[in-house]
């Protein structure tokens, strides 16, 4: 994952044309693919640790209500991530001009 990063925060910083993007269209797809591959990585390692850390962190006592409660904290932070990226863009777009 870190290679993968580093070869994405390359390209995009010393190949990748800001001005003109369509320029340097292979780059881009360079960079969505590198993407991929650091997602795929994630996915097949750290993603699901988060859950099995979970599963083992209460006693048995308190399990169900643990596992809910860190469950929803999962679901509503990734919303509120998810949203807030949303809204930055937004406001990012509506201060351009």
């Amino acid at each position: 994952m870190f290679i993968m990063f580093l070869c994405f925060a390359s390209a995009g910083h010393f190949s990748l044309n800001r001005n003109d993007p369509q320029a340097t269209q292979s780059t881009g797809t360079a960079m969505i693919c590198l993407a991929s591959f650091f997602i795929l990585g994630f996915a097949t390692t750290w993603g699901p640790m988060v859950w099995t850390i979970c599963g083992e962190l209460y006693p048995s006592r308190y399990r169900a209500k643990g596992m809910a409660l860190s469950t929803a904290s999962n679901w509503l932070w990734n919303f509120l991530l998810g949203k807030s990226r949303l809204l930055i863009t937004i406001w990012k777009i509506s201060t351009k001009g």
